[in-house]
């Protein structure tokens, strides 16, 4: 059951944007630009839950890649791209964009896929970290942005 996962004391949770529920706070930053560093660095799981279509540029969620933390989030911004179920991580919710089921989704990944694997299939879940960076990280960063801006912003 999920809520006997939601207490245990070596894993945080997350909501960078909304809180889906009293027992996961919302983290509203504070910590400046150096936000995202001190996070990735201490995460086993990266989650993100924007409001569709109110993603920003997702450049942590990027980031915890390179780190080989899996993403667990809405499919917004490159997460849309990115996400290969099982693979490089896990999507949230559907494109309708209905905030109850996101949080019913968000629930339900957390606790038989996320959370299982995480507990129990120590090889599955490098598994995962090891598809994070083959599959993302290797695409998206820096090289492929300069690309794309130069060829589509400033050349045409």
């Amino acid at each position: 059951m999920l809520s006997d996962f939601l207490y245990e004391p070596q894993i945080a949770y997350f909501s960078m944007e909304i809180a889906l529920h009293p027992q996961i706070p919302n983290y509203s930053g504070g910590l400046g630009i150096l936000a995202g560093d001190t996070m990735v660095a201490g995460v086993d799981v990266w989650i993100n839950t924007p409001l569709r279509p109110m993603e920003a540029s997702s450049t942590s969620g990027m980031k915890a890649c390179f780190n080989g933390v899996p993403n667990l989030g809405i499919l917004d911004g490159w997460w849309i791209e990115g996400c290969i179920n099982g693979i490089t991580g896990w999507a949230v919710g559907d494109p309708t964009g209905d905030s109850e089921r996101d949080a019913a989704s968000l629930y339900d990944q957390l606790e038989h896929r996320v959370l299982p694997l995480y507990h129990q299939d120590r090889s599955g879940w490098i598994s995962v970290m090891k598809g994070a960076i083959a599959k993302n990280a290797s695409y998206f960063n820096s090289h492929r942005m300069m690309r794309r801006y130069a060829t589509e912003a400033y050349i045409r």
